[in-house]
């Protein structure tokens, strides 16, 4: 039995402010109408921004390639994150990186929204960390390792490209209701594309 509106609002008053941003921001796609509802009151009924309510809907309407590109742009128009720089559009890359220990192997790939130069030096920083500590365990950290120099290799011939890449359409497309709701909030949206993981 699915909660009634009562019971999906009392919820929400329980979340502190920071968790209802997030919920609203990040997770309303999937909510039902009732929870879409009481989610609102909540936010209204707090003072919350009225721009998070339109972070709710973003993620519940159908977006067309024109409306994101505009989404994609006010990313790609920020500071980059890392060194500041202004002048050069931001894009995104995903960085992976391979650690093992004698029978353990970790392979991680972490997004990244910064400038075409900062993107490089994150490429080659999990390059390079995967090369002094990706190999030392069998088998998988030869065969990690391996797969990791070329994907980020892969990755790294994308950050220079003059529109956006296929990370930076895909991390707009997961963070329109943040971006909805951000988008007049400049410390926010960097906080934004400064915690990407």
């Amino acid at each position: 039995m699915e909660p009634a509106f009562h019971d999906l609002k009392q919820t929400y008053q329980r979340f502190d402010n920071e968790k209802l941003i997030r919920i609203a921001t990040h997770e309303a796609e999937g909510l039902r109408p009732e929870a879409v509802q009481a989610l609102r009151e909540v936010i209204k009924e707090r003072g919350l921004s009225d721009d998070i309510s339109a972070g709710i809907e973003v993620q519940r309407t159908p977006i067309d390639e024109a409306t994101l590109l505009a989404y994609v742009d006010v990313i790609r128009g920020l500071r980059c994150p890392d060194c500041g720089a202004t002048g050069t559009k931001l894009n995104g890359t995903v960085a992976g990186t391979v650690t093992s220990f004698i029978v353990l192997t970790n392979y991680e790939k972490r997004v990244k929204i910064a400038c075409p130069a900062c993107l490089d030096k994150a490429s080659d920083a999990g390059t390079m960390k995967s090369i002094a500590l990706g190999w030392w365990a069998l088998p998988w950290g030869i065969v990690k390792t391996i797969q990791c120099l070329l994907f980020n290799h892969g990755m790294k011939k994308q950050n220079h490209l003059d529109g956006p890449n296929e990370t930076m359409v895909g991390f707009t497309r997961s963070n329109l209701g943040a971006l909805e709701a951000y988008k007049n909030d400049p410390i926010r949206l960097r906080e934004l594309i400064t915690d990407v993981s």
